[in-house]
């Protein structure tokens, strides 16, 4: 008997959990959510620490590429070739 009484109030509890997922309990809560996740998807402009630093990684992409056209990477990865190139760029600004 009480086995049937706790199966019963959890079945409840499930559904009841289950129908608040599906439907929002009420309509203005369901606009705030979207105006929500409307201000988060608006992006911020970088700050200037940051445009710079997407300046500098994109010249070091197109010495890479230059270099690698040319046959001159010898056996450097991406990565090692980067982090030297990010390093001399920073030193020179």
């Amino acid at each position: 008997m009480l086995m049937r009484v706790v199966a019963t109030a959890v079945s409840v509890i499930f559904l009841a959990a289950a129908t608040n997922a599906v439907m929002p309990t009420h309509p203005a809560h369901a606009q705030t959510q979207k105006a929500e996740k409307k201000e988060k998807a608006e992006k911020k402009e970088p700050s200037p620490a940051q445009k710079a630093s997407q300046d500098r990684m994109r010249e070091c992409a197109a010495e890479w590429q230059e270099q690698k056209k040319e046959g001159k990477t010898k056996g450097t990865t991406w990565r090692k070739f980067s982090s030297e190139c990010l390093k001399r760029k920073k030193k020179e600004t």
